[in-house]
């Protein structure tokens, strides 16, 4: 691909962030040459460039949601339930909070969340399951659970039930063998650009969202990607790229539900090969973004920010010379959860177990990260995610350790986190530290069929992440306690910062 070298960053430094050469690259992505990436990403990008099509062809879409909608009102059905994780929840999670809808939210196998989905009263609810592979280990175990619900309440899966995936994916067989309505993706769109696919349009659609007006913001912000005119900092995707890159190999952004959708596009598709861009959700209220940034985004509405970040990852892809449409790192996690998993893989002697131990070992985690100005200390919460009690006190953890005088923090919660920033932690640059919260489980939730409930599999899940950093050779730190010791923890870290 060309000369570049790498950074003690981990970010790549060459001319390929230049204006001319962002600008011919812009020019082959227009064009859809997979040969952009070089040799080796070639066969994976020629097929995963649907994307670029999507403000077109995603029109086609448009009256079956209609009539979709109009099916779901007219049944009664207005809770709807989405069950996916990375790609398949996080762009609808956006839409809906972006129209002010209620979308119900199952990309957690918490045993608490589990419950907090499918305990209501199911007679009004639409569940929509959502895997492209249709293997993904959490939404099968969902699957498992919401069967079992609607079976409980004497309630047929084809009236409550909408399955999206791949076509010739497993869960497309499942669900024509059961009459159960099943949408088909794009196999050329990746989970992480299917934002205006039928991943991020179907759900949307359910809640009400007008889903042209979607398209029709992205339509515009292609048209002025691809304009002939559009070359230099001109064009809005080269000037974001510059961006991102002036600051790398941290990407500040705000507290806004967009930030999740940006962090998974950004940290999956360019943390691997030692590069990356890191993500930082910033709880300051200066705004750390290079104005190259700011500016590129200025009044741009939503289908355009869908679509401008994700044309912009690909420039990024080039400009730091990784493939931005694989995730080689993601297989060993979830190699590590299986073994974990049907090996009954314990907590080790060495993990804290009470508040006091864990400031102890947190404190001298601090001393390492402190030792180079440029490292970050990612907060892997395996808890609660849609518990807003159980979510607030995480969120007062997260910043006891800002209060430390770290410089950047993340929080990450498990295993959603897994199929967003877990690859750029093992697969990026090697410039990160890793404290995995577990917390006492004390109220299961079955998965039917399967040896192991929801909280063994989240109890793997996160044993598994912990043996795949260490295996890529990150600094790492597993804690596990029970709740009233996590609030002590909190009040500690506080005290002494």
């Amino acid at each position: 691909m060309g000369s570049a070298h790498q950074d003690n960053r981990g970010t790549v430094m060459s001319d390929r962030t230049s204006a001319h050469s962002l600008t011919i690259a812009n020019k082959r992505l227009t064009e859809k040459d997979s040969s952009l990436w070089g040799e080796l990403a070639q066969p994976v990008a020629q097929e995963r460039l649907g994307w670029i099509d999507l403000p077109e062809r995603s029109r086609e879409l448009l009256p079956a949601l209609d009539a979709l909608s109009a099916w779901a009102r007219s049944s009664g059905l207005t809770r709807v339930v989405l069950s996916g994780m990375g790609g398949s929840s996080l762009a609808p999670e956006v839409i809906a909070a972006a129209n002010k809808r209620e979308l119900a939210l199952l990309d957690s196998t918490h045993p608490v969340d589990v419950r907090l989905a499918l305990e209501p009263e199911p007679k009004e609810s639409i569940f929509v399951l959502s895997s492209k592979s249709g293997t993904t280990l959490e939404t099968l175990s969902h699957l498992k659970a919401i069967c079992a619900r609607l079976e409980i309440a004497q309630l047929q899966l084809k009236e409550h039930l909408i399955i999206i995936s791949d076509p010739g994916s497993p869960l497309e067989s499942w669900a024509k063998e059961r009459d159960i309505k099943f949408f088909a993706g794009e196999p050329e769109v990746g989970g992480r650009f299917s934002a205006l696919s039928i991943f991020g349009l179907l759900p949307s659609a359910l809640l009400g969202v007008d889903c042209s007006e979607l398209l029709d913001d992205a339509a515009d912000m292609k048209a002025a990607l691809t304009a002939q005119a559009a070359t230099g900092a001109v064009n809005p995707a080269i000037a974001l790229t510059q961006g991102i890159i002036k600051g790398g190999p941290y990407l500040p952004l705000p507290a806004e539900p967009l930030s999740d959708w940006i962090e998974q596009l950004v940290a999956e598709s360019t943390g691997k090969d030692g590069r990356g861009i890191v993500p930082v959700t910033t709880h300051r209220t200066n705004n750390e973004s290079p104005s190259e940034i700011t500016d590129a985004l200025q009044g741009v509405r939503l289908g355009g920010l869908f679509y401008l970040w994700e044309w912009s990852t690909a420039l990024l892809g080039y400009a730091l010379d990784v493939n931005p449409f694989d995730q080689p790192n993601v297989a060993s996690a979830k190699e590590a959860t299986s073994n974990a998993l049907h090996n009954a893989a314990a907590l080790g002697i060495d993990v804290p177990r009470t508040a006091v131990d864990a400031e102890m070992a947190i404190r001298s985690l601090f001393t390492k990260v402190r030792q180079r100005d440029d490292h970050y200390l990612a907060l892997l919460s395996f808890t609660p995610l849609r518990d807003m009690s159980a979510r607030d006190t995480i969120y007062q953890v997260r910043d006891a350790l800002m209060a430390a005088n770290l410089q950047r923090i993340t929080l990450g919660f498990g295993p959603r986190y897994l199929h967003s920033t877990g690859q750029c932690h093992k697969g990026g640059p090697n410039i990160g530290a890793f404290l995995v919260l577990t917390v006492d489980c004390t109220d299961d939730y079955p998965i039917p069929g399967e040896s192991y409930s929801f909280a063994d599999l989240i109890s793997a899940q996160a044993l598994g992440d912990v043996a795949a950093l260490r295996e890529a050779g990150r600094e790492v730190l597993h804690v596990h306690l029970p709740w009233d010791e996590v609030k002590k923890l909190s009040r500690a870290l506080h005290e002494v910062s």
